[in-house]
């Protein structure tokens, strides 16, 4: 599932499966049922959720024998401001950093992220990206990317993709369409410990081997990408994500 603050007058909690695709401002594509959360996060300025007291702990999550190291490599609460909304007029202000909104969600079986679990794992061009617990003991990835923003100098929205215990063998897949037209797609995804590497399959007919690292990976192509695999630790073969003809 998704979650973070579009650039509209009401924060959207997006649930999604792993098998469905992130959309933003910048031209990500949704398949998914919006949920409207709190008026307090009106303002386009930040990702916007409850963030999670009971999961806190150093161990990585893990599900039959599947595991995430990442999460334990690196100081917690890495780079992520959390701000209560009484904050939010006041941050507004500031110059572009990542903010997360605390406030309690409506919908209870939303899996939000657990930011003070998050560890920065990788840099993409202008984008940071984070691993975190989920609060349904899963994982998240997080994006902070100014550029996506109306006015980059004053960005502060973190997107979120989340996910349950039941998918953590699949892991977490983000793709993000490149605005103005082009047909340019850049995936961050999350893979459990032992992935070495993953592979991209695309609408021609072609794939492409990904290195993962630290259980993060990312591509960019200009080819319409059909699907997302990689193999489990016992070589199982796992789907991350699988999108369909009308994506």
């Amino acid at each position: 599932m998704s979650v973070g603050q579009p650039h509209s007058t009401l924060l959207r909690l997006v649930a999604v499966t792993a098998s469905r695709v992130a959309s933003r401002r910048a031209g990500r594509l949704r398949q998914a049922a919006a949920v409207i959360l709190s008026a307090a996060c009106g303002i386009s300025l930040a990702g916007c959720a409850g963030t999670a007291t009971a999961s806190r702990t150093a161990a990585p999550a893990a599900a039959d024998g599947v595991s995430y190291s990442a999460l334990s490599i690196g100081p917690s609460h890495d780079g992520i401001a959390v701000i209560p909304p009484s904050e939010i007029a006041a941050a507004s202000r500031l110059s572009a950093d990542p903010l997360w909104i605390a406030v309690t969600p409506r919908y209870v079986g939303a899996a939000l992220p657990d930011i003070q679990s998050a560890r920065e794992i990788g840099r993409v061009g202008t984008a940071r990206l984070w691993i975190a617990r989920s609060t349904k003991r899963g994982i998240c990835l997080l994006e902070f990317d100014p550029s996506q923003s109306a006015n980059p100098a004053r960005a502060h929205r973190v997107v979120a993709e989340c996910g349950y215990r039941a998918e953590l063998p699949k892991g977490i897949v983000m793709l993000n369409r490149e605005a103005g037209g082009r047909n340019v797609t850049t995936a961050f995804g999350l893979v459990p410990d032992g992935v070495a590497r993953t592979f991209a399959h695309f609408g021609d007919g072609t794939a492409t081997a990904v290195t993962a690292a630290r259980n993060f990976y990312s591509f960019t192509t200009d080819k319409v990408v059909k699907s997302i695999t990689f193999f489990g630790r016992d070589g199982t073969p796992i789907t991350a994500i699988k999108i369909g003809a009308t994506s």
